[in-house]
């Protein structure tokens, strides 16, 4: 019997918090069972380490919030994130909304997916430039048996490769704006 991942409903994603329930989607459907307050300020993973963003700190001591640990576009990805989170996690929680939240719903992905594809551009570009040329087959696609970087990300992430050569455009470009910035 195939189970997903509980997901928090709107009661337990609530900003005031408390207990509430999350729903384990099954072979024979939804069960709703009472489990622990799942607000992001209180979200703790399975193994019982803090999840909250606001509290993050590396095994050395060192203050990993998303200000200095992920920058100001995690923040925004973090931000976005849970703005849709609170707003629905499951057809029945999407289901309640009405016709102007179900617009703001709808905006709140579209600005989720572009902070993922920004994400997205960045890791291609990297792959890209330790694919290069000069790097051969030691390079990061070769050494995983992929031709170009394109090929590589199209393996790793299932995009079409259109969408691969985007991303690694994108990325290229994101790092040649970084290096003339540096050399200015």
């Amino acid at each position: 019997m195939a189970t997903r991942t509980p997901t928090p409903t709107p009661s337990s994603a609530s900003a005031a918090g408390g207990g509430g329930a999350v729903r384990a989607i099954t072979g024979t459907g939804a069960v709703t069972a009472p489990t622990a307050d799942l607000t992001p300020a209180s979200a703790v993973s399975a193994s019982g380490a803090d999840l909250n963003p606001a509290s993050a700190v590396s095994a050395s001591g060192a203050d990993l919030t998303p200000a200095t640990a992920v920058g100001a576009l995690g923040t925004e990805l973090i931000t976005v994130a849970t703005r849709v989170a609170r707003m629905g996690c499951c057809p029945a929680d999407v289901a309640t909304l009405s016709d102007a939240q179900l617009e703001s719903f709808q905006r709140k992905v579209a600005d989720l997916q572009s902070c993922v594809k920004t994400f997205a551009a960045l890791g291609a570009g990297e792959i890209a430039r330790r694919s290069s040329f000069e790097a051969g087959y030691s390079g990061f696609s070769r050494s995983g048996g992929h031709a170009t970087p394109e090929q590589r990300i199209q393996s790793l992430t299932g995009v079409k490769l259109d969408e691969a050569r985007e991303a690694v455009r994108v990325g290229q470009m994101n790092i040649a704006h970084e290096n003339a910035a540096a050399a200015a």
